[in-house]
């Protein structure tokens, strides 16, 4: 606990004696108080999620000696009788919850005889036993909350577990009930009463004092520093195994590691010399491994404090522990020493204002509704010393034994212990989120760092290390990338020669039936690189061509790339506008179209225009004279989106072309392929189509522009294609309308955004003999990156993984400071390699800027795409980092297409973003504000943008508004627009809508009441108009009454608002309001069960955490 290891104390204790007695309630005879804070945020878990064993208390204790069954069940009932707290329960009057006292409670130890069993058995059933125990459920309404078990080992050996609910016991109650079990059996053992003075208050009282002191100026004081201190303040982005839930059911588990004696003591050292204690130093390094987690700088984590401010609280068990959130800045990459003072500092304030229970600073900051996460924070921290000691009495020795809960609360919380040989660090985590080998390995980076804080306490935190010797060796050796023996110094063109002369007699092309032989075709390039030559082309120069597919535009870049040239595809169907940007954006001086697009170049273009000849003529090769090319030189300009409004010319070397189609390792390519040519020859994965056929012997079969699915279906069948790659949306398309026709293949290669397990599931299923590749890879290292051959193992992943990297590529995920980030964890891929670009073509510092040198591993290319590895070192995509995405397979930069938009003379901003997760659903969204007096609707503003943006890169819809939303930060809020495509473009002003029937003007009167609000609009949303947990609550039971239902609270949450709720109620409901019904709850006593209801049948409310 966070007051256990402050060195100073940090508020005196308050004044020891009550001023008043505490007003408890009389109903009907039994004894009541109000509820704590605490207790009231319990009572709604359960009502929201029913009985949640997550807050099961479980305590385990071996006891060895001469035990007597007997004595130790009487010290239970003389402890349960002193502590009122072990003998409450809960219940409702008019809305307040109450803890109501039972009168008499005495608990039975239920003894279980496991000594018969074999001795190599007996420790597993034990275990066995109280995880058991510990995961039956408590009922708050009806208690009790506290059971016994004793396990018999032997004669001489128990376990003996005793199982409280949070509501009533927290850490320091522990340390209370082991002296008393002590205490209380020792006497009667020595036949003597009870040596105990009777408790002075009781948890009640508390409970009262916290209700005054909710009324008083200090708790105002408080609220103001939580308010300013957690202003702007963001959720940690945890990465997890598994995608989070939409409703939190508490399933943990639990692991730790030891901290030794001799690494700790340094640390304590560190912290003393520093003025601080062993608990900032812990929590300062959990901070450092959370922002290494997560890449933010804000760093809030929660830690408990007992509560128990005022010295008679001491003596008591309850529920007094509260939740304080101590946020950090860890931005400027600050000495670890530093950041330890920043710690202490903080820890300080917060212990100051400890006094405001947690639950309500979630009230008055009114997060947003999340049934996921636990509000506000969502990773814990606790350090403390071993409350409960071994001790003996009567003969017996008690040892208190580890044990856990049967869930958790947070996401994450680690917590400390003191041992002997050092202090136990433990993480427990949420198994709907984390593996226990994720865990593991949080608590392996924990200690790491811890290591290397007791060696360089001086360093700054971002130079302190996470990574064990071992996990170095995998990221920085065995996973980032292999090397195999392929023509690393030869060019396209002399490799093409090659094969060539290898098999002059195979079919080379085949364009709709037409076949040509790598005869011909070496004939026909040779003679058109001849022309070009004759007309100027030097190594290394830039030459446009423009053609549809066909064999002359295959031949067309043959001879570019042989005369020394590099390739520069432009589709001549292209916008006349974009097609001369990109030609003025390469600097080309000549261009090459075949006979009938000639034309397409514009006409006051300074260039030359070259024809290529229709294909066939040539009858024999031409000799070319020797070139001064090498593998470095580049060989095709290819065009993606730039976030400045105009394209990025990205120039790929020969060497990034061969090493992605000779001896690569992501599938084999022999003469024997037939690869299908279908993609845009502007687009990457053209190269591997092309190349991948001509310089392996291969035949390349040609689909014309825009191929539907039976022309892709007939040349599969008619062709033999053995390969073929399809982008996201057309494999999806496939998979969906005809996955037969592609059966025949041999390998599939899909890509170009996310691909769909369902989709890929399909495939699996229907394409047996057909090898599945996912294939990931940006531009800027030719094509592929890393590649993965899809199994029905990675359909239980969260998502398909994109691999490992390709032969003689290199890929590392590193974090914000260029450092290799752990296994699960999200770095930025950068990659180097043979298939790395020169750069940007006339863009130096662009390419500084993307193409940098690291220090430890050389040229690399950043990506963009935050990605991270499994343990098998298999790579999984994330997103984007930037505000670049793919749809449909192409990259586009949402800038551009802002930029576009924003040149139109009647608008004044705009905005662009994607919607939707698949690769068919996915859409291109814009919103634009017009200058004042200017007018466009969505039509006009598409026809603008068809004329200056390829189809790829135009929205879908356009909407035409009047303001952007903003966040807290000032920042477009994008995902507060809407979707254009379905709403109308209009503003229109929202019209007061009045309840409608008597059900509805009944609600809204009852609404009016308890939030204080005048004018209530069927449509309006509950908690949007201040409505918290304790007001629903109130209103529920009022619902229940008046219109004799028994609805549960979670209602509210699907129907928030008038209209809606009134829907429920409605069809059974009376209009008018029951008079009966209206009365005060009874509260009648059967023994030791009190029920608070009306006549006995109501059933318990619903629920809502308290929010």
């Amino acid at each position: 606990m966070l007051t256990d290891v402050i060195s100073e104390p940090m508020s005196k204790p308050q004044d020891t004696t009550p001023e008043t007695a505490a007003p408890a309630v009389d109903l009907a005879g039994v004894l009541a108080f109000p509820a704590s804070i605490a207790q009231q945020v319990f009572w709604y878990m359960e009502l929201l999620q029913g009985e949640v064993t997550a807050f099961n208390v479980p305590l385990r204790f071996r006891l060895n000696g001469p035990l007597d069954v007997a004595l130790l069940e009487r010290t239970m009932n003389t402890i349960i009788d002193r502590h009122e707290a072990l003998r409450t329960k809960f219940g409702e009057d008019n809305g307040e919850l109450l803890q109501i006292i039972m009168p008499e409670l005495k608990v039975a130890i239920n003894v279980i005889d496991i000594s018969h069993l074999p001795a190599d058995r007996i420790d597993e059933e034990a275990d066995r036993l109280g995880s058991i125990e510990a995961r039956r459920p408590f009922k708050l309404s009806s208690g009790p909350m506290i059971r016994t078990e004793l396990v018999r080992l032997n004669a001489e050996s128990h376990i003996f577990h005793v199982t409280v609910h949070h509501a009533l016991f927290d850490g320091l109650s522990m340390t209370v009930l082991t002296q008393e079990i002590a205490d209380i059996y020792q006497a009667y053992f020595d036949g003597k009463e009870c040596p105990l003075e009777p408790l002075p208050i009781q948890y009640g009282d508390f409970s009262v004092w916290q209700k005054e002191f909710m009324e008083g100026p200090e708790m105002k004081a408080q609220l103001a520093y939580w308010k300013r201190r957690l202003e702007g303040m963001t959720e940690l982005d945890l990465p997890t195994d598994f995608p989070r839930p939409a409703v939190k059911t508490w399933k943990g588990d639990i692991t730790s590691t030891l901290l030794p004696k001799e690494l700790t003591d340094c640390l304590h050292a560190i912290a003393a010399k520093n003025g601080a204690t062993l608990f900032h130093l812990q929590l300062a390094a959990y901070n450092i491994l959370l922002q290494r987690y997560t890449g933010s700088t804000d760093i809030a984590v929660g830690t408990p404090v007992t509560g128990r401010t005022r010295e008679e609280l001491e003596p008591l068990m309850g529920v007094f522990i509260n939740s304080l959130i101590l946020r950090n800045d860890l931005s400027g990459s600050p000495g670890f020493e530093k950041l330890l003072g920043k710690v202490r500092e903080t820890a300080l304030e917060a212990l100051e204002n400890q006094d405001l229970p947690f639950e309500c600073l979630v009230r008055e900051l009114k997060p947003e509704r999340d049934q996921s996460r636990n509000p506000l924070f969502q990773v814990n921290f606790n350090h403390h010393r071993s409350f409960a000691q071994a001790g003996t009495f009567g003969g017996v020795s008690l040892t208190p034994t580890p044990s856990r809960s049967p869930g958790t609360i947070f996401d994450l919380h680690f917590f400390m212990v003191e041992r002997k040989e050092g202090w136990r660090a433990s993480c427990d985590y949420s198994t709907e989120l984390f593996t226990r080998t994720s865990a593991d390995r949080m608590l392996g980076h924990y200690k790491r760092l811890l290591e290397d804080i007791s060696e360089h306490p001086e360093r700054s935190i971002d130079e302190l290390e996470i990574l064990t010797e071992r996990e170095k060796s995998q990221l920085l050796n065995e996973w980032c990338g292999t090397k195999s023996d392929y023509p690393r110094d030869a060019t396209i063109g002399g490799l093409f020669i090659e094969t060539a002369k290898r098999f002059p007699d195979r079919v080379a092309i085949d364009s709709k039936g037409s076949k040509l032989t790598y005869k011909q075709v070496h004939a026909e390039v040779t003679n058109l690189a001849a022309k070009l030559l004759e007309n100027g082309v030097k190594s290394g120069d830039l030459v446009a061509i423009s053609a549809a597919p066909s064999p002359e535009m295959i031949i067309g870049f043959l001879a570019i790339l042989l005369a020394g040239g590099c390739c520069v595809p432009i589709d001549p169907s292209y916008p006349a506008d974009r097609f001369s940007m990109l030609l003025e954006e390469s600097g080309a001086k000549l261009g090459l179209a075949t006979e009938d697009l000639e034309k397409v170049y514009p006409q006051g273009w300074s260039g030359k225009t070259v024809s290529i000849p229709q294909a066939g003529k040539a009858t024999s090769p031409q000799d070319l004279p020797a070139i001064p090319l090498t593998a470095s030189h580049p060989a095709h300009l290819l065009f993606t989106s730039g976030s400045t409004g105009r394209p990025k010319g990205v120039l790929l070397p020969h060497r990034g072309v061969v090493r992605l189609v000779k001896n690569t390792n992501f599938m084999p390519i022999t003469h024997e392929d037939v690869f299908l040519q279908a993609a845009p020859v502007s687009f990457d994965a053209s190269l591997l189509e092309i190349w991948g056929a001509l310089l392996n012997g291969g035949k390349l079969v040609l689909m014309p522009d825009g191929p539907g699915l039976e022309d892709i279906a007939t040349a599969v069948r008619d062709h033999g294609v053995t390969t073929m790659w399809l982008t996201s949306g057309l494999f999806q398309l496939m998979m969906d309308e005809h996955p037969e026709y592609l059966k025949g293949l041999k390998y599939l290669l899909a890509g170009g955004d996310v691909l769909s397990p369902a989709h890929v599931r399909k495939a699996l299923e229907m394409l047996p003999d057909t090898k599945l590749i996912n294939g990931y890879g940006p531009t800027e290292n030719t094509t592929f990156t890393t590649c993965h051959t899809i199994t029905k193992a990675d359909l239980e992943k969260p998502s398909i993984p994109i691999g490992k990297p390709v032969a003689n590529t290199r890929v590392y995920l590193l974090d914000s400071m260029l450092r290799p980030v752990p296994v699960g964890i999200p770095g930025e891929l950068f990659t180097g390699g043979d298939g790395l670009a020169i750069g940007y073509h006339g863009a130096p510092e662009l390419t500084a800027e993307k193409f940098i040198g690291h220090p430890q591993f050389g040229r690399l290319y950043r990506t963009g795409d935050l990605c991270r590895r499994a343990v098998d070192g298999t790579i999984e995509f994330i997103g984007r980092r930037d505000h670049q995405v793919k749809v449909r397979g192409f990259r586009i930069e949402l800038g551009e297409i802002e930029s576009v938009l924003a040149d139109h003379p009647a608008v004044k901003q705009a905005k662009v973003a994607v919607r939707g997760d698949g690769a068919e659903t996915k859409k291109i969204l814009a919103w634009v504000i017009l200058n004042e007096g200017a007018s466009a609707g969505s039509t006009e503003l598409s026809k603008f943008l068809a004329e200056r943006l390829p189809p790829f890169m135009r929205p879908d819809a356009i909407g035409v508004i009047e303001t952007f939303p903003l966040n807290a930060n000032g920042k477009i809020q994008v995902s507060a627009l809407a979707d254009p495509s379905q709403q109308k473009t209009q503003a229109v002003a929202k019209k007061a809508a009045p309840p409608v029937g008597e059900t509805e003007t009944h609600l809204a009167k009852m609404w009016s009441e308890l939030l204080g609000v005048q004018e209530i609009n069927r449509d309006d949303d509950f908690f949007a108009l201040g409505g918290h947990s304790l007001m629903a609550l109130r209103m529920f039971s009022r619902i229940n009454r008046e219109f004799d239902k028994s609805l549960p609270l979670a209602t509210l949450l699907q129907h928030p608002t008038i209209a809606t709720l009134a829907t429920v109620l409605a069809p059974e409901a009376k209009a008018e309001v029951n008079a009966e019904a209206t009365a005060s709850p009874k509260v009648t006593s059967k023994g030791n069960i009190v029920t608070l209801s009306k006549g006995g049948k109501d059933t318990p409310l619903g629920t809502f955490p308290i929010l």
